[in-house]
């Protein structure tokens, strides 16, 4: 027979060392496996051979229990031990240990409250030590007539401390994500209890803890709220776009305030109020705003449905569940609760089950903390208490089936003024870094810029940092030293993968470049030739595409700096500059028609459309950033009358621009156009010079009358 020997240890005495048993089920426990585990004796199996007529004493695994010969047919004293026909048999001793827990979906933050519902993931893996079993997989659920219990997980030690600690790591590696709590986190708290890793526990001592409120761990507070923020806001981002594909699927035209990249973020925290900002800075970046501070956080949706949000060069995986008057946040797989302002006047149902009684009538008075109801929830009946005295009025009759959220009635409160509202947060965050690894070599300085203004261009929200940015630009555009950090990044990228000889004749290069001070002009031309002279005279005509296609990222580095820092900055400003016209050009007249047009364009990519429209819609403050660059064009003086240079054409493209939120736009690269047509401020100063020369003949104002004074 086999019986739980979880059961049995809450009635162990230390002092004593005896085990006492009030009641002894001869029966097969669901902890079966962890005499199993202890003993090697398959008990299901041994009951089979028992029904089936087979002595105890003939089963191998009993025998093996015992210490006599496997395949023996000796009998078997369970009472004593004595010595048999050269062998002793032995007293049965446990080998290892075996720590066993229930998994439950219960609510530990909620007096382990039983809850349903749908799972979305269920990721256990049994190894050498711990194996487990579940009644659900990711396909599955639990509907609110079924037992909490679903899975059951065994760690087997060599001692207890061993098997405490691969328990441990096994609950923590498990994952499980769904509409309902498990108990899983509030297990592994008690497990690294000092209690429970001593073993001094008690039968009253899982009571107390529950009457001292012990919690399962929970994430980092300032973690907590900003991926509480990130999350709120990423939904409310995901939703208006779900928004707009969905009417323009329709064959409508949305309102443009449906689309939105700036959103207020209000909840509470651990009796907290914050209030954030949210602005969405790119596809995958967020800058949260709070009390004059900022803090600026990545956010990449996951194939599963989570959120990789990244803080301060960390990254942590973020999932969430929509409760009543809450989000159920699983931050690294520590849950935590980011609420609404709790209205004590409406009686809710937290949980779906069915209404079995009202514990008092309409129109009667109760206490904050009196039962005004029962609930069933899983073959449970859980009360419902109210949070603040007053008068009960109920809107549901016993017997009906209940959604989370469900309201049972109203709670006339007998002093509104009672009810307690959260404590804002008036502090500040602390002090983070930008979200990604960002280096400050010159040209990881130069993506970092062309990235935040690109993001601009795109109708996300940068204008904080649009004029910093630009002018950081600028700046390291002309840096004799950002094509020479660009090429070395791609040659360590590229090393061991391209020919020794090629490598070193290209750095060689490079080296003899540099060593001619920091003015040298950086050898496109000449690695230009090398890479050229190489690919024709070193490799054979059937490997050239290969190792072209190979070393693409170093023929474009040079031949992107053949001109120069100044023709690079031209290809640079003009690639920025043409991101607006090539979005502008398709919005001129009729915004709906445009639209329409579009969506017929791009049936199978709606997301393609929205993207444009949502440029568009932030088209002044786009406008802003192009003005700027254009204003650097004219006063840097960069080549734009040439209609060999890419700037020329760009420029044009915006003078042509016809739609009324582009009109600044088209008329200062006009003004841009008409400036470069004239000769250069340095080149009217030695045409004035020399007209003042000639006009003068061939002496200067006042030498003639010195001259014919002596």
């Amino acid at each position: 027979m086999g019986f739980s020997l979880s059961s049995s240890l809450d009635l162990y005495s230390h002092v004593e060392d005896v085990f006492y048993f009030l009641e002894l089920n001869p029966r097969l426990q669901v902890e079966h496996p962890t005499t199993e585990m202890v003993t090697g004796v398959n008990l299901p199996a041994a009951q089979l051979l028992i029904a089936m007529g087979i002595p105890l004493h003939r089963i191998r695994t009993i025998r093996q229990l015992y210490g006599v010969a496997p395949h023996g047919a000796s009998e078997i004293d369970f009472d004593m031990v004595k010595p048999e026909s050269n062998q002793l048999q032995r007293k049965p001793r446990p080998k290892g240990h075996v720590v066993a827990v229930r998994i439950t979906a219960e609510n530990p933050d909620a007096g382990f409250k039983p809850s349903s519902g749908a799972l979305q993931e269920l990721n256990f893996r049994s190894s050498t030590n711990v194996w487990g079993y579940f009644s659900v997989n990711s396909a599955g659920g639990l509907h609110e007539f079924a037992d909490s219990q679903f899975g059951h997980i065994f760690a087997y030690g060599e001692d207890r401390s061993e098997s405490r600690k691969n328990m441990v790591v096994a609950l923590k590696e498990l994952s499980i994500r769904g509409d309902f709590r498990t108990t899983v986190e509030y297990l592994i708290k008690l497990l690294e209890l000092e209690a429970f890793e001593e073993n001094t526990i008690t039968t009253g001592w899982l009571d107390s803890l529950i009457s001292s409120k012990l919690t399962a761990e929970r994430p980092d507070s300032t973690l907590a709220v900003i991926c509480g923020a990130v999350t709120k806001a990423h939904i409310a981002s995901e939703a208006c776009w779900s928004e707009y594909k969905r009417i323009l699927d329709k064959g409508q035209v949305p309102s443009r305030d449906v689309l939105k990249t700036v959103f207020g973020v209000d909840f509470i925290y651990d009796n907290t109020r914050y209030s954030f900002t949210a602005t969405r800075s790119s596809r995958t970046t967020w800058t949260l705003y709070l009390n004059g501070g900022h803090t600026s956080v990545g956010a990449r949706p996951l194939a599963d449905g989570g959120l990789l949000v990244l803080l301060d060069d960390k990254s942590h995986s973020v999932y969430w569940r929509e409760e009543v008057g809450a989000l159920r946040l699983m931050v690294d797989s520590k849950t935590c609760l980011i609420e609404q302002e709790n209205d004590p006047t409406q009686l809710r149902s937290p949980s779906p089950g069915k209404l079995v009684r009202f514990l008092v009538d309409s129109g009667d008075h109760v206490n904050a903390g009196d039962a005004y109801a029962e609930i069933e929830v899983m073959k449970m009946y859980m009360p419902l208490v109210a949070s603040e005295d007053g008068i009960v009025n109920f809107v549901k009759q016993p017997g009906v089936s209940l959604e989370p959220g469900d309201i049972l009635g109203i709670l006339t409160l007998d002093d509104p003024t009672r009810v307690k509202h959260a404590k804002p947060f008036d502090g500040l965050l602390p002090s983070f870094g930008p979200p990604g690894v960002t280096g400050n070599k010159p040209h990881q300085l130069l993506a970092r810029y062309v990235d935040v203004l690109s993001n601009i261009l795109e109708g996300f929200d940068n204008q904080p940092v649009m004029a910093p940015s630009l002018k950081g630009l600028t700046d390291v555009l002309k840096d004799t030293d950002l094509p020479y950090s660009e090429t070395t990044t791609i040659l360590s990228s590229l090393s061991g993968r391209m020919p020794s000889k090629l490598e070193d004749l290209v750095r060689n290069a490079i080296e003899a470049s540099k060593s001619k001070g920091p003015t040298s002009e950086f050898p496109a031309s000449r690695l230009k030739k090398i890479l050229d002279h190489y690919l024709q005279d070193s490799v054979r005509l059937q490997e050239r595409v290969t190792l072209r296609i190979q070393l693409g990222p170093l023929f474009g580095v040079v031949e992107r700096y053949i001109g120069g820092l100044k023709s690079h900055e031209v290809h640079v400003m003009a690639n920025l500059i043409a991101r607006y016209a090539d979005t502008e050009k398709l919005f001129g007249g009729s915004i709906e028609a445009r639209v329409l047009s579009l969506r017929e364009q791009h049936k199978e990519d709606l997301d393609k459309v929205v993207s444009l429209v949502l440029s568009h819609i932030k088209a002044q403050s786009k406008a802003k950033l192009v003005l700027a660059i254009l204003d650097h064009v004219k006063k840097t003086g960069l080549p734009v009358s040439n209609s060999e240079s890419p700037l020329f054409e760009v420029t044009r493209n915006l003078a042509a621009l016809e739609g009324r939120s582009s009109t600044q736009v088209s008329l200062k690269a006009r003004e841009v156009l008409i400036a470069g047509q004239m000769p250069s401020y340095e080149e009217r100063t030695i045409q004035m010079e020399a007209v003042l020369k000639a006009s003068l003949g061939n002496t200067y104002y006042g030498e003639s009358g010195l001259s014919q004074n002596k």
